[in-house]
């Protein structure tokens, strides 16, 4: 009987043990869940790949075979099983790009709702491959419709994993030619991480509808403690609004969305001991003046006040500004110099007596206490617990290093060939074009190599004079110099020439690509020349209004740090005229300063600013902008509305005074209070509270002398639910105040055709429709109807702002607009956070004003225009 019992013994362990194995290996087997690995024909007909598409063994990620793709060939309509996708984390596969250049790629991917709706119902990821093997990860449960970042149908919620009906995958997209591409192992996997932590806790904190990091619990908005109906251990101590849960879609699906949580305790269920918390904030914001400034932050855990942060006004602006003096160079981590920075967790050690961990997140200001997330774990596991923090930070880079690839600086001129006696020397120094944009791998051509810089120039004008260095060893730091400019009749004096440098930042090519590329014009003392970094020098002359005409000469000269010089001669020929100012109406988007809301309207900062930023304008030729300040509707008395009219007077007692006198455009920076809301709060219709309100408005600004404007009532409408709710709005406003009635679409040609397309009825519908995608036909038809036409986002170039401009004007457009004065998505001087990029004109910092190189390539785009009209009053003489 025992030896019985031995036997059975022995066979219930060998049996566990067998169960065990065999269960770990079907586990093991989980992880991944392979789609296809291109094996056979079959499973090129399952994933849907066009012909002449072959099989091969090149670069073979799992199995003996991937697939060749040539051409512009990909996988267009696939069959692949989702059955249990919502159990992975990643849809991921494997490309091989065998080309020396990051090449573009296109994924589609339809559910149900994407096979019906199209392009803003499906998935679309715009991504980048590098060289060589890619290893791509997309998060099957958290895939977004449309554009990244774009709202028309989120509402809808991600793409349903299991309801995947179509994945379109397309190397080489939008690149001439395409190239040759390897594809395999397309698979559903589970994120590999660090061992589990005994009692470690993690929350993500998000809206409703954001992508859950790997390993991580959610935490939204209206997540309370205690949950109703259930037992969950953990939430907020009452709901928030809806909109205190936001994704700002970078650096990566963990940091990128936050709860706003200003004094509403988030208690933990843990075992009392002591415990190790750490907290993410979320402090950049989305758009450019999302950046939100505090005097002082703490965090409140089991009463005792932890992480303590202070500020004064000027240190948050030079918190937000903290890389306005920091120039990526090739070969630099950007991710560790900007996210780094910018998400440092703050880390602190916290005892629980009670089994509760409260943690009340304190500050003087809202939109402060934006929490991304928050790791808590036991202070006897220390150690495990900063490897797993070690493990998920390298999880968090590696995320983000699928999103971005980089660029090197591309040299335009790489086949030129220059003299041996051009690169004998330590450096080459040559005389750039306007149009050559120099970057830190320009290297000149031989016609550049000349030794003088020719410029003219009209009274008034101001003319840019452009040096460039090629440092072929390191040189040191390099100081330049002018002198006066003179002629037999006159003297330009040295300090009419402005002399800056081109300072380099990142900058988006495309939603996953980047580089780094000449961005800011700067003031300096000196510039540290390294070996092979182009540096360009840009001086600018403003050329007296009483200058006598003639040629004028004089010298730039470059001073190195060995006591060497040498000089670049200038000569200059001023214009016997002045130039007239553009007759059309132009400007950028956003007129109010950039401050990071660390000044607003109320301080003297930033009415500073403000004078500042309109006199560049006025001396880069602008004629208009948009997003003045509005009146702010106070209250009502007896059907009229009460306007406070504080900030719209000052600002425009400065516009008039420096020279604004055509129509602008309200974009950004409308009537505050102009809602619903406050016709209800004040017994007033909407229709009536936009009537009073805009007919005092227009009382008031002819009262002034100020000019006409618009007021954007729509931006790009895309879908059935906001053309319904735009059109509702449209007919009050057609009642009410049709005279300012402009909006923000595209019309086409086919669109035109069509009585009931939705774009066609709203350019019918409004007084002044400003249009991005037109003809000729459009402006035709805006004639006919004898309507004005405004333009908008036409491109930022010398072409685009000068001889397309009057031809455009010619052509019966009253205005234009374009993109962007100031505003930058959430840090300034970091262009790969948010779903646009950064074109900014203007770059704000904590010791003023500095124009971007695309404002200073404007101005010359506007003097082309100016020169123009001037030519035509002439004539007209």
């Amino acid at each position: 009987m025992r030896r019985r019992q031995s036997y059975l013994s022995a066979w219930t362990v060998l049996l566990t043990g067998f169960l065990v194995v065999l269960l770990g290996s079907f586990a093991l087997a989980q992880e991944v869940k392979v789609l296809d690995d291109f094996e056979n024909e079959a499973d090129l007909a399952r994933a849907g790949v066009t012909v002449p598409a072959q099989l091969t063994t090149e670069h073979a990620t799992h199995g003996s075979h991937a697939v060749k793709l040539q051409g512009g060939e990909g996988i267009g309509a696939s069959q692949f099983d989702f059955t249990g996708a919502r159990n992975y984390d990643w849809l991921a596969f494997d490309v091989f790009n065998p080309q020396d250049e990051p090449q573009g790629m296109l994924i589609v991917i339809r559910d149900d709702i994407g096979m019906k709706e199209g392009y803003w119902g499906r998935y679309n990821g715009y991504l980048t491959l590098r060289p060589g093997m890619n290893h791509v990860k997309l998060p099957i449960n958290n895939l977004y419709r449309g554009e990244k970042g774009s709202q028309p149908m989120k509402d809808k919620g991600p793409v349903v994993a299991e309801k995947i009906r179509q994945v379109a995958i397309l190397p080489g997209y939008g690149e001439k030619p395409p190239g040759v591409f390897y594809l395999d192992y397309i698979r559903l996997e589970k994120e590999k991480r660090a061992a589990e932590v005994p009692g470690m806790r993690r929350f993500d904190f998000g809206p409703p509808t954001q992508t859950v990091f790997p390993g991580f619990t959610p935490v939204t908005y209206n997540t309370t403690y205690p949950p109703a109906g259930g037992q969950q251990g953990f939430g907020l101590h009452h709901a928030q609004w809806v909109n205190a849960a936001r994704d700002d879609q970078f650096p990566n699906s963990l940091y990128a969305d936050y709860c706003e949580v200003l004094d509403n305790p988030f208690t933990v269920d843990v075992p009392s001991g002591e415990y190790i918390v750490q907290v993410v904030y979320d402090d950049t914001g989305y758009w450019g003046g999302e950046f939100k400034p505090f005097h002082q932050r703490s965090i409140v855990a089991e009463g005792r006040t932890f992480c303590l942060e202070r500020s004064t006004d000027e240190e948050a602006l030079a918190r937000y500004c903290h890389f306005q003096d920091t120039e990526p160079l090739p070969g630099q981590d950007i991710y560790e110099t900007y996210v780094g920075y910018r998400f440092q967790p703050r880390v602190f050690s916290v005892r629980v007596t009670d089994g509760k961990l409260d943690l009340t997140f304190k500050a003087d200001a809202a939109m402060v206490a934006k929490v991304a997330s928050i790791v808590i774990y036991p202070a006897e596991q220390k150690a495990e617990g900063e490897a797993w923090l070690a493990d998920l930070a390298r999880r968090l880079r590696t995320e983000w290093e699928s999103l971005w690839v980089y660029a090197d600086p591309r040299n335009p001129n790489a086949d030129a060939k220059l003299p041996s006696s051009a690169t004998a020397g330590d450096y080459v120094l040559f005389v750039p074009a306007l149009e050559a944009n120099v970057n830190f791998a320009y290297t000149p051509t031989a016609g550049e190599l000349k030794k003088e810089i020719v410029a003219a120039a009209a009274r008034g004008e101001y003319e840019p004079l452009l040096v460039g260095v090629r440092p072929l060893v390191d040189l040191g730091p390099v100081k330049v110099e002018v002198s006066d400019l003179t002629s037999d009749s006159g003297r330009i004096p040295a300090g009419a020439v402005e002399v800056r440098v081109v300072r380099h930042l990142t900058s988006r090519r495309g939603e996953s690509r980047f580089t780094i590329a000449p961005a800011a014009l700067l003031p300096f003392e000196s510039v540290d020349l390294k070996k092979e970094l182009t540096r360009e020098f840009w001086l600018t002359v403003h050329v007296p209004e009483d200058a006598k005409p003639g040629e004028y000469s004089g010298r730039v000269t470059l001073r190195f740090a060995d006591g060497k010089s040498e000089a670049v001669p200038v000569a200059l020929t001023v214009y016997p005229f002045t130039l007239e100012e553009a007759d059309f109406a132009f400007g950028l988007f956003w007129v109010d300063p950039n401050l990071g809301e660390v000044y607003g309207p109320e301080s003297e900062r930033y009415w500073q600013a403000e004078e500042q930023l309109l006199r560049m304008l006025r001396e880069h030729g602008f004629t208009s902008f948009t997003g003045s300040p509005l009146p702010t509707i106070t209250g009502v008395d007896n059907g009229k509305v009460a306007l406070d009219f504080t900030e719209f007077d000052r600002f425009w007692k400065l516009a008039l005074s420096l020279g604004f006198r055509r129509d602008y455009q309200s974009y950004g920076r409308g009537v505050r209070n102009l809602n619903k809301e406050t016709a209800q709060q004040y017994g007033v219709s909407y229709e009536q509270l936009i009537r009073s309100t805009f007919a005092q408005l227009r009382e008031h600004s002819q009262a002034m002398g100020v000019p006409e404007m618009t007021y954007s009532l729509c931006d790009e409408p895309r879908t059935e639910d906001q053309y319904r709710t735009l059109f509702a709005e449209l007919a009050i406003w057609k009642r009410a105040a049709p005279w300012a009635m402009a909006g923000y679409i595209s019309l086409t040609k086919e669109q035109l055709a069509k009585p009931d397309d939705p774009h066609r009825k709203i350019f019918d519908t409004l007084t002044v429709p400003i249009v991005n995608l037109h003809d000729a036909g459009v402006l035709e038809y805006a004639r006919k109807q004898g309507k004005r036409v405004d333009i908008y986002n036409q491109g930022t170039s010398r072409f685009s702002f000068g001889l397309y401009q009057w031809r455009e004007k010619l052509a019966g457009v009253g205005g234009r607009w374009q993109w962007i004065m100031n505003i930058a998505h959430g840090d300034p001087y970091y262009d790969l956070d948010g779903r646009e990029p950064d074109p900014c004109f203007v770059y704000f910092r904590t010791d003023g004003l500095a124009p971007a190189v695309r404002m200073a390539v404007a101005r010359e785009g506007i003097d082309d225009l100016r020169y123009i009209t001037t030519a035509v009053a002439m004539a007209k003489k």
